[in-house]
């Protein structure tokens, strides 16, 4: 989707994002929109958790989002995943779950986006001041565990009243 902002400020800018491998610093400068290319990226692997953090120049919202149809562009929102959102003062740490089964591998976009309005906007959505950034990311399915052995089912007991006496010191 083409991106829109209303006002093009260099304000309330992504200053860094982490995630797996992908650790990029970037500064201010405008254009509000960048889409860095498959030099800084990582691969993430479907049924695993990852911490994605952001850092803000200002205070705002922050927003990530994943094209998990993997058609290049956030305007199916149904197909978009809409992996965290949340107003911060410096760095947001959010939790990005991919989904064990039914993920399509390969390259797709990440998208991180700030903006002073309330968060839940679609990806496409014309925010305010911010800036919203692309990353191609790899995602893989979640290994094959059917041939493993299920673990050993164990129990334990609590011995209570046994008679041990105990010292304090």
């Amino acid at each position: 989707c083409s991106f829109n902002l209303h006002y093009s400020t260099g304000e309330l800018c992504i200053t860094n994002i982490s995630v797996n491998t992908l650790n990029n610093s970037s500064s201010c400068e405008l254009p509000p929109y960048k889409k860095f290319d498959q030099s800084i990226t990582t691969t993430l692997t479907g049924g695993n958790v990852y911490n994605l953090s952001v850092t803000l120049s200002d205070p705002g919202y922050v927003e990530v989002f994943i094209d998990l149809n993997r058609d290049g562009s956030f305007e199916s929102y149904g197909l978009t995943e809409i992996v965290g959102s949340s107003y911060v003062d410096g760095t947001a740490i959010v939790n990005i779950k991919l989904p064990a089964g039914n993920i399509i591998q390969g390259l797709t976009l990440l998208r991180v986006r700030s903006h002073v309005y309330q968060s839940g906007k679609p990806p496409c959505y014309e925010v305010g001041y911010g800036e919203t950034e692309d990353y191609f990311i790899t995602i893989n399915p979640a290994p094959d565990c059917s041939g493993l052995t299920p673990p050993i089912n164990a129990s334990f007991h609590h011995l209570y009243n046994s008679g041990i006496a105990f010292a304090s010191y």
